[in-house]
């Protein structure tokens, strides 16, 4: 019995002696600046480390859809533990659906995903073909494939000066509305367009009349 005491103490020293980052898992988290991207933009990684082990790097790996290593980079803490880079710009050689990311940091690791859809395509129109002196200009549209992180910019423009400018957030079947964006005004006249602007992803224009010639 005094045997096992002994073997027991000797091994509780023996833990108590050792280094506490040898059994300490250093933590590590990691995120995208989006959830959906698409063509020509680029894929920006951040996240932190919840202890610096020196000389260490946060190795992140970004697997394609169809299981490809799409990108791979070696990113250095700062003192504070947090990390961040761009790792790679999309172009339309790169499949669409979804992406994962991997993290991996002194024996820690973390994972997340993001999805990469086509360039979007708007439709637009007027709620008139023609406008006259006090009528509101209203209109409508869709996008599609619909992105939750852009708003939709619209212009209303004659000649080369624009009248008004707006911006409205797409719902989530891609159908958007504004109305009143531009009240016309006695001397208003001419053949006037409306642009919208969907994150300088997409753009789309229509022409409307103002006045009575």
């Amino acid at each position: 019995m005094a045997i096992r005491y002994i073997v027991a103490a000797a091994f509780l020293t023996l833990l108590l002696a050792s280094p506490i980052g040898a059994y300490a898992s250093t933590l590590l988290t990691l995120q995208t600046d989006r959830y959906t991207y698409t063509y020509g933009q680029l894929i920006y990684v951040y996240g932190e480390v919840a202890q610096i082990v020196e000389g260490e790097k946060v190795n992140v790996t970004v697997i394609d859809p169809i299981g490809k290593v799409w990108a791979r980079s070696y990113i250095t803490p700062d003192t504070l533990g947090k990390y961040g880079a761009v790792v790679g710009k999309l172009s339309l050689q790169d499949p669409t659906g979804a992406y994962r990311i991997k993290a991996y940091y002194a024996g820690s690791s973390a994972e997340t995903t993001f999805r990469v859809i086509g360039m979007p395509n708007i439709t637009l129109t007027t709620d008139r073909i023609v406008y006259l002196k006090n009528q509101s200009i209203s209109a409508r549209g869709v996008v599609t494939p619909y992105l939750p992180d852009y708003p939709i910019t619209l212009y209303i423009k004659h000649n080369t000066t624009i009248k008004a400018v707006t911006q409205v957030n797409p719902q989530p079947n891609g159908s958007f509305a504004s109305n009143g964006i531009y009240t016309v005004k006695p001397g208003d006249i001419g053949i006037w367009r409306i642009s919208a602007s969907y994150g300088n992803l997409a753009e789309v224009e229509s022409e409307f009349f103002v006045g009575l010639y």
